[in-house]
């Protein structure tokens, strides 16, 4: 299915790792908005030190960073060649090793079952086909796994950002959820 996807995401190409940035303590830089929401993924991680943690869509490895510095095995895939490099980049200058694979969201390259949790933060509002990147998560955890997705809630009609091609009101992440997933909450 990588043929649903027709163009690069160029944020990276522009901004560079922007996210590592954010989550630096430099006045100048740091972005408390993007260190909260990381921090609420990695409490949600909490107590699966060891495990297998897949990130779909990690862009510029920030997030994957954090996982990795609590103890979890990250696993970073993003259909950006240009993200994954930066992955590598920032990871190397930390002397620390990534797991990282050029992938669609729609076709992850991982035997079903592999991962304790997969997460997906602020990668739907991008994709065209939203319930194929859900279905592929789901397929990727195993039984007793988890999924965890950040997104930006919807406020208009039309997406706030230009590059996003969907934004949802909590209604309806709720319901695209529930096709995909038992036990669903949103927080």
């Amino acid at each position: 299915m990588n043929t649903l996807e027709n163009e690069e995401f160029s944020k990276y190409e522009r901004r560079g790792a922007y996210h590592w940035e954010q989550i630096s303590h430099s006045i100048r830089h740091h972005n408390s908005f993007i260190s909260a929401r990381y921090d609420a993924v990695i409490s949600m991680l909490e107590g699966l030190q060891g495990k297998k943690i897949l990130d779909i869509g990690s862009g510029d490895g920030a997030l994957s960073y954090l996982i990795s510095l609590h103890g979890l095995q990250a696993f970073i895939t993003d259909y950006s060649h240009f993200g994954l490099k930066l992955v590598k980049t920032e990871f190397s200058q930390r002397k620390l090793d990534a797991v990282a694979v050029t992938s669609s969201a729609y076709n992850l390259p991982f035997p079903s079952g592999t991962f304790d949790a997969v997460v997906c933060s602020e990668v739907i509002e991008h994709l065209h086909y939203q319930t194929y990147m859900l279905e592929e998560a789901n397929r990727v955890i195993n039984n007793s796994g988890g999924f965890i997705i950040t997104t930006p809630l919807r406020f208009t009609e039309k997406p706030l950002d230009d590059e996003h091609i969907r934004e949802f009101f909590q209604s309806e992440l709720l319901n695209i959820l529930d096709d995909c997933f038992s036990n669903v909450t949103i927080s």
